[in-house]
């Protein structure tokens, strides 16, 4: 399970940087991403026919609140905002709050687990990562992912993170992190990232340890909470949000 679904662990980037200091034409830029929307379900993995299958369900969590937060240089973690969570598991950001600056980290920082080849239009570009939080009867982290089978039957996972940029900046190359379990997992970046929240999706099929990050919002996502005793969301909080 967890070399399937180990993209959903990636940390926030924590890139080497090379020596361009060229920024992107403007008119390349994406366009930054302002609000967040959808409705909260409840997810479980399964097996079928020897294939791993992630079944979901409507909310049953009870009306509450959703926490934005960013992932802190300091503190593991700071909530910039926060809405109502309806009992049907719907909730929405009108804004986006943007994180101070002392919440933001260089991307070129280096990690012992993980080791990369990166190229970096700015390395003094600064960078975080969002996270979104449930709470109400239940409680905990909630993805933007899904799980899709193709009639050949190929498994494909998909993931939507939000990356915060202080500037406009490419990020592009390749880096290998050491997991819980000591496998290892290959983020594949290739970014333009704007001033403000960017929408970036992870794709990895089944049986590999390359995940290609690339910009945009991925397609046929939920919003998917996982129970905190969970395989998954345990390792989410350790590897992803408070690392």
């Amino acid at each position: 399970m967890k070399s399937i679904f180990a993209f959903l662990l990636i940390p926030a980037l924590l890139l080497a940087s090379c020596n361009s200091n060229v920024a992107p034409p403007s008119s390349q830029l994406p366009v930054a991403t302002k609000t967040a929307s959808g409705t909260v379900v409840e997810g479980k993995f399964d097996s079928q026919n020897g294939q791993v299958i992630l079944r979901t369900s409507a909310w049953t969590g009870g009306a509450g609140s959703v926490v934005f937060a960013a992932r802190s240089a300091q503190d593991g973690s700071v909530a910039l905002g926060r809405t109502p969570l309806g009992a049907d598991g719907k909730f929405s950001f009108a804004t986006l709050a943007d994180p101070k600056d002392s919440d933001l980290q260089k991307i070129a920082v280096s990690s012992e687990n993980c080791s990369n080849t990166f190229v970096i239009s700015d390395p003094a570009a600064l960078n975080t990562t969002a996270a979104f939080y449930a709470e109400a009867q239940k409680s905990g982290w909630f993805e933007s992912a899904a799980l899709n089978v193709s009639s050949d039957g190929d498994l494909t996972v998909t993931t939507g993170v939000l990356i915060y940029a202080d500037r406009a900046v490419t990020v592009k190359g390749m880096e290998t992190c050491k997991q819980q379990d000591s496998s290892l997992l290959t983020a594949d970046f290739d970014l333009t990232l704007v001033r403000g929240w960017n929408s970036t999706t992870g794709t990895i099929k089944a049986g590999s340890s390359v995940v290609a990050v690339r910009n945009g919002s991925p397609a046929g996502v939920q919003w998917i909470y996982f129970a905190p005793d969970s395989e998954l969301a345990s390792l989410s909080l350790n590897n992803f949000f408070l690392r």
